[in-house]
């Protein structure tokens, strides 16, 4: 994978809308399914930028929104004296964790997709 790409997901944004008018239980679940592929990518972006920054790689958290699932820095600024700080954070360590991981990313996604398919369908 490129530097500076994602892995795209076809009409999950209609998928996220339509499951946002589920029960909360479904939407719970879906956001549970969809956060673990996340921590894919957090976990192994916290190991590569441990070396550099412990305590910044501490705030990596994934979210999950309509438009898809994101790993995020939620620490605030410090000093304010690295405006390069966030892209840094992203050349270093998210983008090469997903590059790594990309392959048990889909896997993951794809397991995650069959167990709220399977929960849809009983419900």
């Amino acid at each position: 994978m490129a530097q500076g790409s994602t892995t795209a997901v076809k009409n999950l944004r209609d998928f996220m809308r339509a499951t946002a008018r589920a029960e909360k239980a479904s939407r719970k679940l879906v956001r549970e399914e969809y956060r673990a592929v996340g921590d894919i990518v957090k976990e192994e972006g916290a190991k590569l930028f441990a070396r550099i920054d412990s305590d910044s790689a501490a705030g990596f958290r994934t979210v999950v929104r309509q438009r898809g699932v994101s790993v995020e820095q939620r620490k605030r600024k410090t000093t304010g004296t690295r405006p390069d700080y966030g892209g840094l954070q992203m050349r270093l360590a998210l983008l090469p964790a997903l590059d790594r991981k990309e392959e048990e990313v889909v896997e993951q996604f794809d397991r995650a997709t069959d167990v709220i398919c399977q929960h849809f369908e009983h419900v």
